[in-house]
């Protein structure tokens, strides 16, 4: 993997991010929060799947759990819903092409493929949805130790 490559892929993560969370029409003060949080997942999620042979799952917990973490942050700077930005940041990770393969195998009699792609999809909605879990968990943590922290250290 070349670093251009890399940098072409966070780029195309922040533009997807960006552009789907112009689509859904989330409010402008954050967009640039939710195509940074899409680029850092879309980038944990390539570098990853290079070391899981292109395999789809882990990659996705990783990426879901960046998201899950980031997300929170920036809800919790900009004081706004983490679904405002989750949704536009988690549009490059959604295995929508896989399913659509899957359904066309099983409707045209090629059972055995389309139980192995829609198993993969199925299992990637969980790793989509643990890894959610894993990033709040890891952020409302974070959270804890810096309010234990002397005030003048985590406040301008």
């Amino acid at each position: 993997m070349s670093i251009n490559v890399f940098i072409i892929e966070l780029l195309f993560g922040f533009l997807s991010s960006l552009g789907f969370g112009l689509i859904t029409n989330i409010p402008r003060r954050i967009l640039l929060a939710a195509g940074f949080t899409g680029a850092m997942s879309w980038g944990a999620y390539y570098i990853f799947s290079l070391f899981t042979a292109y395999q789809v799952v882990w990659p996705n917990l990783l990426a879901t759990t960046i998201i899950g973490f980031l997300g929170n942050y920036f809800a919790h700077r900009l004081k706004t819903p983490a679904t405002m930005i989750y949704i536009p940041s988690l549009v490059s990770l959604v295995p929508g092409g896989l399913a659509a393969v899957g359904l066309q195998n099983f409707t045209t009699g090629h059972s055995a493929q389309a139980s192995e792609q829609l198993l993969v999809v199925l299992l990637t909605a969980v790793a989509l949805a643990a890894g959610f879990i894993v990033g709040e968990t890891l952020f409302k943590m974070a959270l804890s130790v810096v309010h234990k922290l002397p005030y003048n250290f985590h406040h301008k």
